[in-house]
Formats: structure tokens, sequence, C-alpha cells
């Protein structure tokens, strides 16, 4: 990174007022000379609290500063800043951060000062206030936007954060792409491997054991309910850029899931999915992205469901902070590889879906998000009238909202707070409530009405750089107007990850 850290490395010299004579004995004689003949003139006392600085005189040039700023209240923010800068050259980190904090208290909208005060946090390793102020200066300071986001993404980078480090660059580079700061952003994201020098790539696996209340909700199309069991759980993948640049990103990923059961394994499960992404950022930062997946999946040994996704995705940054707001459609096609006992439960079909999504920075933890997302959809099989006269039983609208809320927790920790509210409203009379209704059928089967609602809790830790550790809840509760489809679900479990990078 050596061209990204020689660009920070220039920033972090405060400019200073050139003088003619700076550096030379006689001129700081004659400046103290004349701020002895006109004590009440602001500009020469200034200019000769310049030359003792440039003259090596460190001490005295500050004890000059002091007066400048304590006597002419209109120089005290240049005052408090020029002692900041002296500070910095001594290495004197914390005396530096209380100057550049006097001059931000005289003038909060200064730029420069709130620049270096995050640079000198920096350097006292107080990442996440500098973090702060370096987003405080690209709202308030649009001319220093470039290089607040390329210090925020060479220090996420040092902090070997990846993802964030590569959003931040790529956002320097889009700004202006003919800049310096644009040119180290560009050096670095290519030793991140990010650049359009080569792809990265990222493998992953996990194992992990889980106790699920209710094991058969895995698949079937009538779910008996407190069917109970213990399992091992398996995954791994690789994900990597075919192509990226300044604009745009060709990603593909292959995806493995299983799962051993310790009694039903007639519900062990395995599902391979291949998902493929495209993305185009605007010269406006908007992001227009494309994503598709194919999944088949097993249960229990034999062929079980194929399904195919494809979401165009509008995503719209806000340049003041991380927040962003994501437009969606989508298309999913399901082909279910067991035949239904009833035509009418045949649920092969397709599911139509569009929505928003909401993500926002929370300003008072440093690093944590909250996230809401709306969706509607329906979905439509491929069910043909059955000899009862009943017609497709899992033709259905769909609303539902969710939310997350993610935070870390320091040493490596985070957590994560998640739900779902959903209500489903099916379109035909439901042959499961004419046979189950009561426990004997019904000769006047409703339609079925769904309102179901998940929620999850995580807390995973990073003992080792590219390992994580997670415990897992997840809860499912749903409420239904058909007996049978009344049930409740509890899976806990722990997780062990291990991420693999190239290069």
């Amino acid at each position: 990174m050596a061209a990204a850290l020689a660009c920070a490395a220039l920033l972090a010299a405060p400019a200073r007022a050139e003088d003619p004579g700076a550096g030379d004995a006689r001129s700081v004689e004659r400046w103290a000379a004349a701020a002895r003949s006109y004590p009440d003139d602001p500009d020469v006392a200034w200019a000769y609290a310049l030359a003792l600085s440039e003259a090596g005189r460190a001490s005295d040039a500050l004890r000059q500063l002091q007066v400048v700023g304590a006597r002419w209240p209109e120089r005290a923010a240049d005052a408090a800043f020029e002692a900041g800068s002296i500070h910095w050259g001594r290495g004197e980190y914390s005396s530096a951060l209380r100057a550049f904090e006097d001059a931000i208290e005289v003038d909060p909208m200064r730029g420069d000062a709130r620049l270096y005060r995050a640079l000198a946090l920096q350097a006292l390793g107080r990442d996440a206030e500098a973090e702060r102020e370096l987003r405080v200066l690209a709202r308030i300071a649009p001319e220093l936007a470039q290089e607040a986001l390329l210090l925020q993404g060479l220090d996420r980078a040092r902090r070997r954060d990846r993802a964030a480090s590569v959003d931040l660059l790529s956002q320097v580079v889009s700004l202006d792409p003919k800049s310096e700061s644009a040119a180290a952003a560009r050096s670095a994201l290519a030793l991140l491997g990010t650049g359009p020098s080569g792809p990265r790539v990222i493998g992953w696996a996990t194992v992990g054991g889980e106790s699920d209340s209710n094991v058969i909700l895995d698949g079937g199309t009538v779910p008996p309910s407190d069917r109970a069991d213990i399992g091992l759980v398996f995954g791994g993948g690789l994900a990597g850029s075919l192509y990226r640049s300044d604009r745009v990103d060709l990603s593909l990923g292959y995806a493995y899931n299983g799962s051993l059961y310790h009694d039903l394994k007639t519900h062990d499960l395995a599902a391979h999915s291949l998902i493929a992404s495209f993305a185009w950022a605007t010269p406006a930062r908007v992001v227009l992205r494309l994503d598709g997946s194919v999944l088949d999946g097993e249960l229990g040994g034999s062929p079980y469901l194929q399904s195919a996704l494809l979401r165009p995705n509008l995503v719209i940054p806000f340049s003041e902070s991380s927040a962003t707001l994501r437009l969606f459609a989508e298309i999913e096609r399901r082909n279910y590889r067991d035949d239904p006992p009833i035509s009418s439960l045949d649920r092969d079909g397709s599911t139509y879906g569009v929505g928003l999504e909401q993500t926002l920075p929370l300003s008072f933890w440093e690093g944590a998000y909250g996230s809401i997302r709306a969706r509607i959809g329906r979905t439509n099989t491929l069910a043909s009238r059955d000899l009862l006269g009943f017609e497709g039983d899992f033709d259905a609208r769909r609303g539902e909202i969710a939310g997350e809320l993610y935070a870390p927790l320091g040493s490596s920790c985070d957590a994560r707070l998640g739900g779902t509210w959903a209500r489903d409203r099916y379109v035909n009379a439901n042959l499961i409530d004419a046979l189950t209704d009561d426990g004997v059928g019904t000769s006047n089967p409703r339609r079925r009405d769904d309102s179901t609602l998940n929620g999850v809790v995580a807390l995973g830790c990073r003992p080792l750089p590219d390992w994580r550790v997670e415990a897992r809840w997840f809860g499912t509760l749903d409420r239904s107007n058909v007996d049978v489809y009344d049930y409740r679900r509890n899976v806990v479990g722990l997780y062990l990850t291990r991420e693999l990078h190239w290069p």
C-alpha cells in the first residue's frame, strides 16, 4: 500500500503560511522589533509567531500564538490550528489534538482542523472517534470529502476490514476519477486485490450443531408439529469477481449447505447454489445491480427442490453517511420434485415481488446500523383443479415487514437482532381445512390466512482474524385459521466459520 500510505503522509503535514525571511535569525529579530513597535497590530503579532515557528523556536512560537489568540479573538481559530501544527510536527499528538479541538470549538465548520483532529485521533489509536470526525468532515466540507473518504478507507484496510475499505476507496474514485486522491485509492484497491488488475476470491467453510424443535418444517406440504431433533450443520463455498473496474463488478459464487439429523434422517438437507451478480455504478453514485441464483436441493437423500431467482436492484447511497435506499423487484420459479397426492396441492410455480429496504447507521453507536425492509408479493402455482373441486391450495398474496439491528461489541465481537412479520392470504378455499378442521373436516372450508413472526438473535466473535464463532437463536410463530398450519419452531445453534482470501 505504498502509494496510498504516501498520500496519507502528505495529507498529514499541515501547511503553514510562508514568509520571505523564515528560518533566518535576523528576520525573527526584525519581526520581534516590529511587534514591540506596533503592539496593537494583529498582523505583525501573527507574522512574528510564524517566524518563530519557521526558525525552529517552537516553544517561543507557541507562547506567541497564545498571546495572539487571547488578545485578538478573531485570530483564535488560526492560532489554535497553527499551535496544533507545531505539536503535530514534534510528535506531540495529545497536545496537537487539544489544539485542533480548540480551533474547532471557535469555528465548528473549519474543515482543515477537523481533518487533522481525525489524524491525531488515529495517531493516538482512537479509531472510532477518528472515523466519526471524518464522516462529519465529509458532510460539512464537500471539498475535502475525497480526502476524508481516502483516510477512512486506508484506516479500514489497516484494521483488516476489507469490505468497508473497498467500499470507501471505491467512493473516492467515483467522486472524481482524475484526482490525486482517486489515484491513491486505485493503488490501494489494486493492492487489496479488488482493482482492475485482478479479481478477489473469498472461500469459507462452516460447521455447527443445532437443536431444532420442529425439524420437519424443512419440507413437506402439511407440517405436523413438534418433531424435535438435534443435528450437524455444515457448508462452504467460493465467491469472487470475474471482472472489476471503477464502475463495474461481475461476481460469481457457489455455496453448499447441508444438515444431518440424529433421528429424523428423512429430513437431512443438502443444497447446492450458484449465485451471480452484475453491478454498475453510475456517475451519480447510484448503483444498478442484477442478482441471480439457482438452487438444487435434496431432502432425505432424494431430489426435493429446484429454484431460480432473478432480482434487479436500484441502490441509492446518501453521500453524507453510509445510509442507502434499495429498491428491488424479484421473480422466482420453484419446482418441487416430489409429486403431490392431490393435484390442488401442487406447489410448483412462480413468485413475484417488489420492495424497498432502507439502511441507516446509528449515530450513537460507532459501526452499528439498522435496516428495515418492506415487500409485497404474489405466488401463482401450476396446480390444477382436483376431483373434489379444489384449486391451487398454495396460490397466495404476501406482505411482509422486516427489520435488523447490527452492533459491534468490541474485542472483535458483534451482535445481530432481526425480525420479520408476514401476512399470507391465500386465494382459494383450502383443501386441508376441508379434511382436518377440528379433527373431522368441514363442508365449508375457508381460504387460508396466516400471520407469521420470525426472530433471530446472534452473537459472534473473531478469536483470530479469519475465524468466527457464532451462537444463534432462530424462532418462528405461525398463526393460521387452518388448524394444521399453526406451529412454533425454535432453533438454537453454535457455529464455527473459517474464511480464506485470495490474493
